[in-house]
């Protein structure tokens, strides 16, 4: 295996950076390891709303980066991370770390228990009263769109092989308590719960459960449990991990004169420590892992993508890899579809366009053929969708157009072309003439959060009606119902609703519309 060179280790952190759009991109870069342990460091400070600003979350990562880098870890690191982002370092952490001797993740930042889980929270949760409103509406399902769930989100990720620490440096607020007026239908833990444990992984919570844990401590920039990390884990690297974190959890006691005092979740104890030649280790089973090169490191961000330029940069990297033969079928692939993207219209059906009593000839809608179509019976009259592609159906599930405007909220349309769907469309074709005053859209598969950003999102929408007249939009990455009001109503047979841009899911390529609704007026 070739050695790692300054540029490939550039090439992948530039790779992760850039799939984590929402992330801070401008902290540390990652620093290259020994290819079996490996480190996710999250530092979140910039909140606003019900969530006070912190001070050392971002300082806290750079401390821990730093030592870890100096031990042979691998490091990634973030700050100030949104859901989006916050879901996409996860993912991409629990694909590179598949069977690494060891996993480490560390949390800096605002958490809370409610409803019978810990919750992570990123900086756009925007939790504030006016949005939780009572307690009735503050249930689990709304914490879930907004937060980052630990034992699903984090905990549930990692693969269970090799030693899996996870240090969460949070519980330092409750900041929904405040809102409930006498009760709440979710039971409330200031601090954390503490959870179960698999073999092999190790849990430290900064305080004990029902305790909030302090941002800082005098003489120190970094928070308390970080101050005790950085100073008692380099005197004994050679110690296992339950021996050493037990050292920090005393650290931690005496520098807040036992006012916080860590706790520890663990079953079977990881075999290893932050040096990786432990004292009296224990024999590892079976061979032992072997490095992740740079290049299994980077195919993983890359094996769907639709950047050919980034895939033409992977071959020059590794022109000689074993992902080689794939990229260059992909570049094939993305040339192809880039030639043929253009859908040109089919000759009309007969009796469907016509010429009208008024003059005026009906225009024929576009179509493709791998479009999907059904009616929809509505005030105004019958409306016809047809959508350009679908998804197959797997697990269960179906993808169709009519799911756009199905009674069932957890259900919606996911288009089926290769990439992230730009310019796949939605035509809604009128039984008259109509005049068309909005679009309401419900963006992304809205089933649930994990559902949601796993899949990709309508950024841009383009508009077109069957008079000729163009409207271009930007959508939120957001739940809900989002209306484009038209400054004035469009007389139209038809409207194609076309993918311009589109948020990029963190794991799957697919963009889905859960919901799409004409507003319109029949012309007598």
């Amino acid at each position: 295996m070739r050695a790692p060179t300054i540029s490939s280790l550039i090439f992948v952190w530039l790779l992760s950076t850039a799939v984590v759009q929402a992330a801070s991109q401008s902290d540390a870069p990652v620093c290259r390891g020994d290819g079996k342990r490996f480190a996710l460091l999250i530092g979140n400070q910039d909140y606003k709303g019900l969530l006070n600003p912190l001070a050392n979350p971002r300082r806290d990562t750079q401390a821990f980066g730093n030592l870890l880098c100096a031990n042979g870890f691998t490091v990634f690191r973030y700050s100030d991370l949104d859901i989006a982002g916050f879901d996409a370092a996860l993912y991409q952490f629990a694909n590179i770390t598949r069977g690494a001797q060891t996993s480490l993740v560390y949390y800096s930042g605002h958490g809370f228990a409610a409803g019978g889980r810990n919750w992570l929270v990123p900086i756009d949760a925007g939790l504030d009263c006016n949005n939780i409103g009572n307690a009735d509406s503050a249930d689990v399902n709304f914490l879930q769109r907004r937060l980052v769930d630990l034992s699903e989100g984090v905990l549930g990720r990692l693969d269970g092989s090799g030693d899996q620490i996870v240090i969460l440096d949070a519980c330092r607020t409750d900041p929904i308590r405040s809102c409930f007026r006498g009760g709440s239908s979710l039971t409330l833990v200031k601090g954390f719960d503490r959870l179960s444990t698999s073999s092999g992984r190790l849990v430290l919570y900064a305080t004990q459960n029902g305790k909030p844990a302090r941002d800082a401590v005098a003489g120190s920039d970094t928070s308390p449990l970080m101050t005790a990390i950085v100073k008692r884990l380099p005197q004994t690297p050679q110690r296992d991990w339950l021996s050493a974190m037990g050292d920090i959890s005393r650290e931690v006691a005496a520098l807040t004169q036992q006012e916080q005092v860590p706790n520890l979740d663990v079953s079977i104890p990881p075999q290893g420590c932050l040096a990786g030649n432990c004292e009296a280790a224990k024999p590892q089973s079976g061979p032992p892992a072997a490095a992740v090169s740079d290049e299994e490191i980077a195919w993983p961000f890359l094996r769907s993508t639709t950047d050919i330029a980034a895939l033409r940069g992977f071959v020059r990297e590794f022109p000689a890899g074993k992902h080689r033969l794939e990229a260059d079928n992909r570049i094939a692939e993305l040339g192809r579809a880039a030639q043929e993207k253009i859908v040109k219209p089919d000759p009309p059906p007969p009796g469907k366009v016509a010429m009208l009593t008024d003059g005026i000839t009906r225009p024929a809608r576009p179509r493709s053929e791998g479009e999907s179509c059904a009616d929809r019976n509505t005030a105004a009259g019958t409306d016809h969708y047809c959508a350009s592609s679908r998804l197959s159906p797997e697990f269960g599930n179906s993808y169709g157009v009519r799911n756009l405007y199905s009674a069932d909220s957890s259900v919606a349309w996911v288009e089926g072309a290769s990439g992230y769907g730009i310019g796949e469309w939605i035509t809604v074709e009128f039984d008259g003439r109509r005049s068309v005053r909005s679009v309401l859209i419900d963006n992304g598969y809205q089933k649930n959060s994990d559902i949601y950003y796993k899949n990709s999102r309508v950024k841009r929408v383009r508009l077109v009606f069957s008079s000729g007249e163009n409207v271009v939009r930007a959508l939120d990455d957001k739940f809900g119902t989002q209306n484009i009001a038209l400054d004035r109503p469009i007389n139209a047979y038809w409207v194609q609703v076309v993918i311009e841009d589109v948020y990029r899911g963190s794991k799957y390529s697919d963009t889905a519309i859960s919901k799409l609704r004409v507003t319109s007026d029949r012309q007598q």
